[in-house]
């Protein structure tokens, strides 16, 4: 679970764009909390994932990021741009 606080108010992609397996994000209303959007292959592959974000400056965002399966594995990029 990665925790991020948005600088500005908005809407950001969180992608996994560079990661070298297949990927799951959620969005997360809190550490352990309830899934308020999930992604599996919504990025530029079909092994990446992406979700657009709206926020307000200061909100504190969780997003979970999970291997497919169990026999998903290997180095992952969690990115956070501003737009959407």
């Amino acid at each position: 679970m990665f925790q991020w606080e948005a600088p500005t108010s908005g809407c950001y992609t969180v992608d996994t764009e560079d990661t070298d397996y297949d990927t799951v994000l959620r969005h997360m209303d809190g550490c352990g909390g309830v899934e308020i959007a999930c992604d599996d292959d919504g990025g530029s592959t079909s092994l990446t994932s992406s979700l657009q974000i709206t926020v307000a400056a200061g909100d504190t965002v969780y997003i979970s990021l999970d291997a497919y399966s169990s026999s998903s594995y290997g180095t992952f990029v969690l990115d956070i741009n501003e737009g959407c």
